[in-house]
C-alpha cells in the first residue's frame, strides 16, 4: 500500500493526486511484480477515474474487485469476488501464489481481521495530510508485526518498509 507518514491512502475526498511521481512508479513496478490485484469497490471506482494512460499500465495484472453487490458491472478483463477469501480462492486457480491486495482501509481491514495477510508492503510518501481514508479502518484488532527489510526508492522521496505478520 502506498500511503502519506501519517498512515493515510486517499484524501477526504478520496484523491490519491497527492502522491509523487515516485510513489506511483514504485507500486506500478509492484503490481507487475506480482501480476495480481485485489481491490474492494470503492477504490476499483477511483482507479476507473485515472487515465486511459495509468490505467495501460495495469493491463497485463489480473485484477479481483471484492463487493458484496452481483450487479456490479466490470470488464472482462475483471473477476468479482464477494469475500476475500473468495478473491483467493479466484486467483488461486488463475495459478498465482502471492497476491497484492491493495485497498482500500475497509478491506485491508477485512483482510486482516480474517488472517489473510501474512506480509505488509508500505510505500510511504514523503507527504502528510490532516484529513483522509487510513491504511485500516477502525476496527478492533492488534497484528504484531516483525520487520523485515526498509529501504529507500527512487530520489527519497519514498520509504518502503516490508513486514511479516507474526502468528498469534
Amino acid at each position: 500500500m502506498a500511503m502519506t507518514v501519517n498512515g493515510l491512502i486517499s484524501s477526504e475526498k478520496t484523491h490519491e493526486d497527492f502522491f509523487s511521481d515516485e510513489v506511483w512508479e514504485h507500486s506500478i513496478s509492484f503490481f507487475k511484480n506480482i501480476g495480481c490485484v485485489i481491490w474492494g469497490r470503492k477504490t476499483y471506482e477511483q482507479v476507473c477515474r485515472w487515465t486511459s494512460q495509468d490505467i495501460n499500465q495495469l493491463k497485463d495484472i489480473k485484477k479481483v474487485i471484492v463487493s458484496s453487490s452481483r450487479d456490479l458491472h466490470l470488464p472482462s478483463s475483471h473477476l468479482l469476488a464477494q469475500s476475500p477469501r473468495e478473491a483467493i480462492d479466484l486467483l488461486s486457480k488463475e495459478g498465482f501464489q502471492t497476491i497484492l491486495v491493495s485497498g482500500g482501509s475497509r478491506l485491508n481491514t477485512s483482510f486482516l481481521n480474517n488472517g489473510l495477510i501474512d506480509e505488509i508492503f508500505l510505500a510511504i510518501d514523503s507527504v502528510l495530510l490532516g484529513r483522509g481514508t487510513p491504511i485500516f479502518s477502525i476496527d478492533d484488532f492488534e497484528v504484531k508485526l516483525e520487520l523485515l527489510e526498509t529501504k529507500v526508492v527512487g530520489n527519497g522521496k519514498v520509504v518502503e518498509l516490508h513486514y511479516k505478520v507474526k502468528s498469534s
